[in-house]
C-alpha cells in the first residue's frame, strides 16, 4: 500500500483487474528531486488486464488554507490520462478511479478503460522511428498520480473539461528501440474504447484555481518480478528506478516416464 508518512491521510493503491496489484518497495529517483512529498512502489502487470486507482481519504485531513477541494490528476506512461476533483469526506472515503469520458473528433463520446498490453516488436521500423521510441522508452511502464489542493471559482464549459487527449491505440515498438533501452518492460497502457449506449450529457466542470501540490505517488511496473527472498517477495537489493527488474529464477526438472510410457517431471530431485 502506498501510504506517505508526511501524508498519512490518504492511500494509493492500483488495482489490475479486480485485485489490488501486487507491489514492492522502490527508492526515490534522486535525479527528480522534488518538495513534494512522494512514495515510488514497484507493481507487477497483467496483460489484457484493466487499470483502475483505489484512493482511500482517511479522517482528519485539512485542506492547505486557501484550498476547498482535492484534485487528483493521473498519467500513465507519460502522458495525462485523467483529472478529477473531489471534496475532502469529514468521515473519509475510499474511491475507484480509472475510467473516463472521451470525445471523439466527429463530437461523440465514448468510455475508455486503461489496460495492460503487451509490447509488440516492431522490427521493420526504419532509423528516426526507432531513435523515436528510444525516447518513447523513458516514459512507459510508469504509472503517477499527483493529489493537489485547489479552489474552485465558477463553473465553465462542459465541453472544456473533455480536450481530446490524445493516446496510443497500439502496443507496437520498434525492436531495436527495445533491445537497446526498454529490456525492463513488457507492457504498455493503451485505452480500451466501451461505446455508451444511452445519450451522454456532460456533466458541469468546475473552473478551479492552483492552490500546492499534496503528494506524488510513482508507480512503475512490467510483468517481470523481482526475485524471491527469503520471506517471501522481496528486493535483494535496492531496485533502480531506471534498472531492469530481476526475474524469478528459471528451473529445469528432468522428464521421465512412467509404466506404460506416461510422462512424469520428478520435482522433488529425489532418488527414492
Amino acid at each position: 500500500m502506498a501510504i506517505i508518512k508526511a501524508v498519512p491521510h490518504f492511500e494509493v493503491q492500483v488495482k489490475v483487474g479486480d485485485s489490488v496489484a501486487n507491489e514492492w518497495p522502490m527508492p526515490a529517483d534522486d535525479t527528480n528531486v522534488s518538495e513534494t512529498p512522494s512514495i515510488s512502489k514497484y507493481i507487477e502487470s497483467e496483460t489484457g488486464a484493466r487499470i483502475s486507482i483505489q484512493l482511500s481519504q482517511y479522517p482528519g485531513y485539512t485542506l492547505p488554507e486557501g484550498a476547498d477541494r482535492l484534485g487528483i490528476k493521473i498519467y500513465v506512461d507519460g502522458e495525462q490520462w485523467e483529472t478529477l476533483e473531489m471534496k475532502i469526506q469529514k468521515h473519509g472515503c475510499t474511491e475507484t478511479l480509472g475510467e473516463r469520458i472521451f470525445r471523439m473528433h466527429d463530437g461523440e463520446y465514448i468510455k475508455q478503460y486503461p489496460i495492460f498490453s503487451n509490447i509488440i516488436s516492431d522490427e521493420e521500423a526504419d532509423l528516426a522511428r526507432v531513435e523515436a521510441d528510444k525516447l518513447l522508452i523513458k516514459k512507459l511502464g510508469k504509472i503517477e498520480v499527483v493529489l493537489s489542493a485547489f479552489r474552485a471559482r465558477g463553473f465553465c464549459d462542459p465541453d472544456e473539461g473533455f480536450d481530446n487527449i490524445g493516446h496510443v491505440s497500439n502496443s507496437e515498438v520498434s525492436h531495436k528501440a527495445m533491445i537497446t533501452s526498454g529490456e525492463h518492460l513488457s507492457h504498455r497502457i493503451c485505452p480500451e474504447d466501451v461505446h455508451i449506449e444511452e445519450e451522454y450529457i456532460p456533466y458541469p466542470v468546475l473552473d478551479c484555481v492552483f492552490v500546492e501540490d499534496i503528494a506524488k505517488y510513482h508507480f512503475q511496473y512490467s510483468s517481470h518480478r523481482p526475485m524471491i527472498g527469503e520471506r517471501g517477495f522481496a528486493l535483494p537489493a535496492a531496485l533502480s528506478p531506471l534498472g531492469t527488474p530481476r526475474l524469478l529464477p528459471q528451473h529445469r526438472y528432468p522428464e521421465t516416464q512412467q509404466p506404460g510410457g506416461i510422462p512424469c517431471i520428478d520435482l522433488t530431485q529425489d532418488e527414492d
